[in-house]
């Protein structure tokens, strides 16, 4: 592979660890959301069920006030707690049925189905109870016992139902606690994964460029240095090996051309003796020509005065030759008054003849 893969490569590891961590800690979120939620829900279920309990106890006061009212003949509180009965019974189921109505386990669900009918046998009897308070009190009093009965019944569903409660609500907090414990471990687990396989995959990935480089490094100073006989051994198809692959090429054609530059010196060095030579050769010969040249200037200069000789010879005989042209020229006017004289000597022999 090569070092731009390499680091892709590296780079892709390190987003799927990122992906990795983010999608457990997405995983772990929503799961204790859930529990959040659930816990949530069944908390808000106990507090309907507390504030039921509160109306359930609301109701026994109110027909207990409502017997007393008519014993002692007060319309007035009679009323207040017929009425405050009516209110009380309806905030009772409201929040039975706001509870129902909640998220919750369907085994909360169930207790609560469970619930309902002695919830309506209680407010029956609170209602029939504070009824016939309000006619007369002997009777609301032989009631009292029926009433006590569903109190005492509802008393005991909505105990059990509120220690259901309190149970998944402790279980749901021990539950989201253990998970979070969970998740933060296998965070955690996963984080520490990610550092040791990055940082070998890192110092592998270091290791394998830094190591060709020093190496590409050293060849380079050494070859600078004249020193062409190092092995260079260039593994792999990274950047590097075909960084040291070219260093490799790059001395074998150093020594070629070296070699080729001794061999031409060898030649040269052949050359220059022979030049060298032949030089010295041609210095002897120029000696003897610098002798000759002396003899020649010698005998030059003996020609020189001859030639001066010669030619105030030449210039003399010049002037000889001139005077000899004048005689000559004057001969020639003797000449032609000869042959003129002898044309008239022949012409009066003629005549005499």
């Amino acid at each position: 592979m090569t070092i731009k893969f390499k680091l892709i490569g590296l780079a892709l590891i390190s987003i799927g660890f990122t992906v990795l961590v983010g999608a457990v800690a997405t995983y772990d979120i929503r799961s204790l959301r859930a529990d959040i939620s659930e816990n949530q829900a069944a908390v808000s279920a106990l507090r309907k069920v507390t504030d039921a309990d509160m109306m359930h106890d609301a109701l026994r006061a109110d027909v207990l006030a409502a017997i007393v009212s008519a014993y002692d003949r007060d319309i007035d509180a009679l009323n207040r707690a017929l009425s405050d009965m009516s209110r009380h019974s309806a905030r009772f189921r409201k929040d039975l049925t706001d509870a129902e109505a909640l998220d919750l386990d369907p085994e909360l669900r169930k207790s609560i189905q469970e619930i309902t009918p002695a919830l309506n046998a209680y407010i029956a009897a609170a209602l029939e109870t504070g009824g016939a308070a309000s006619k007369s009190v002997t009777e609301a009093q032989a009631k009292l016992p029926m009433f006590s009965k569903a109190f005492e019944d509802l008393e005991t569903r909505m105990t059990q139902f509120s220690a259901k409660i309190e149970t998944l609500a402790e279980s749901r907090n021990a539950r989201a606690s253990g998970d979070a414990a969970s998740f933060s471990t296998v965070i955690l687990a996963v984080i520490v994964a990610a550092v040791l396989i990055l940082a070998v995959l890192s110092s592998l990935l270091i290791g394998s460029i830094v190591r060709p480089l020093n190496l590409a490094r050293t060849v380079a100073r050494r070859i600078a240095e004249g020193d062409l006989s190092q092995d260079i051994a260039a593994a792999g198809n990274d950047e590097t090996a075909m960084l040291l692959a070219s260093l490799h090429a790059m001395q074998r054609d150093l020594n070629s051309t070296i070699n080729e530059i001794r061999h031409a010196t060898d030649t040269i060095s052949t050359a220059s003796g022979e030049i060298a030579a032949g030089n010295t050769d041609l210095s002897q010969r120029t000696e003897e020509q610098a002798s000759s040249l002396e003899e020649t200037a010698s005998s030059m200069e003996e020609l020189t005065s001859t030639v001066k000789q010669n030619a105030e010879n030449a210039r003399q005989a010049n002037q000889l030759a001139v005077s000899a042209s004048e005689i000559a020229v004057k001969g020639g006017g003797v000449v032609r008054e000869v042959v003129n004289t002898m044309t008239g000597i022949s012409a009066s022999s003629k005549k005499i003849a």
